[in-house]
């Protein structure tokens, strides 16, 4: 713990002796101040993206939060509304820049999983993407991701997701410092499970996914895995709040006690593949424990007719499920995380 402190106090020193009013799209944004604004973004197609920037009384480090990408994405939008009416410039050391929504046409039109723009997914780069989706993703990455001291990526449950609420972090194999405040930023969250992603080096040099761009900037990056299958109201809700708080609090940004709840580290996860197109059945939920050849749901053709059985490729814990009946072939039915005691 006291490397770990030591190398967040080295990552900002040279932030706290350089700090000044914060700048964002070429306004200066005082202290204790929050600014709200609609970013355009488009030639031909144009969307806006609401930011908030949310400027403390004293000087500090600043944390990005940037929420999810598609159209059912419901929980972590009001937990976001929830904490910029309640944060009080007046008592939060640094600044928060956070996207409030990224994706607006898939908000809107409740398109679930892919944005509006020729239907690609916005989480992920392609240079085969529509253009206007490439603006989107290239004003998060130079625009608010550059700009971090450190970065949270809020994720939840489309439509048809079941997820178990956890923090993640990734293992960067070329950078330990960093891996390892990720590691403590995602454990002080105040979730039970905390997953860590990239048991190989071509996986974390990915980038394409936006959890990942930190990494190229040298950005402590973690992300958030809560609220499945259009639950918008509730627990959901109250534990990313309370998580961002928490994290808030770690990174002393703002005075309180947050939740000191022991987690559960998962370093290792295997993925359950349909091998047909059909109807899928299965009792299982996320968080359930299961074991090694566990039969854990079965798929059918469109008849009733049993196609394959289902069976747990490891034991452990059930961190995503499908939540839905129809499944195509190559669909990801179950991720479960590995838990050595």
């Amino acid at each position: 713990m006291k490397y770990i402190i030591s190398a967040i106090i080295l990552f900002t020193i040279g932030f706290f002796m350089n700090a000044q009013e914060f700048f964002f799209e070429n306004k200066k944004i005082p202290l204790n101040t929050r600014f709200d604004t609609l970013i355009t973004i488009g030639d031909k197609v144009k969307t806006e993206i609401p930011v908030t920037v949310i400027n403390g009384k004293q000087k500090g480090p600043v944390l990005g939060i940037i929420t999810w990408n598609h159209g059912y994405d419901y929980s972590q939008i009001i937990a976001i509304q929830k904490l910029i009416q309640k944060a009080n410039p007046h008592e939060i050391k640094g600044t928060l820049l956070i996207v409030n929504i990224p994706n607006v046409p898939s908000l809107m039109s409740r398109v679930s999983y892919v944005d509006l723009m020729k239907s690609k997914n916005l989480n992920k780069s392609s240079s085969k993407n529509e253009k206007e989706t490439e603006q989107i993703r290239e004003f998060i990455t130079k625009k608010i991701i550059n700009r971090c001291n450190y970065l949270v990526h809020m994720c939840t449950g489309d439509a048809y997701d079941d997820i178990i609420p956890y923090a993640g972090f990734y293992n960067y194999y070329s950078d330990v410092q960093l891996s390892e405040i990720t590691k403590a930023m995602a454990q002080n969250m105040g979730f039970n499970y905390v997953v860590a992603l990239g048991n190989n080096e071509k996986f974390v040099n990915d980038s394409k996914y936006t959890s990942r761009k930190g990494k190229y900037q040298h950005i402590p990056t973690v992300f958030i895995e809560c609220g499945s299958m259009r639950q918008e109201e509730g627990k959901e809700v109250y534990d990313l709040n309370k998580a961002l708080n928490n994290l808030m609090i770690y990174l002393q940004m703002q005075q309180g006690v947050k939740s000191n709840i022991p987690s559960i580290l998962i370093e290792e996860k295997e993925n359950i593949i349909s091998n047909s197109d059909g109807i899928f059945y299965s009792d299982v939920k996320a968080g359930d424990h299961v074991k090694k050849g566990q039969k854990i749901g079965y798929i059918t053709d469109f008849f009733g007719n049993k196609l394959e059985e289902i069976k747990a490729v490891v034991s452990g814990v059930v961190l995503y499920k499908i939540g839905t009946l129809p499944v195509k072939k190559g669909d990801q039915l179950f991720d479960i995380g590995i838990i050595y005691m």
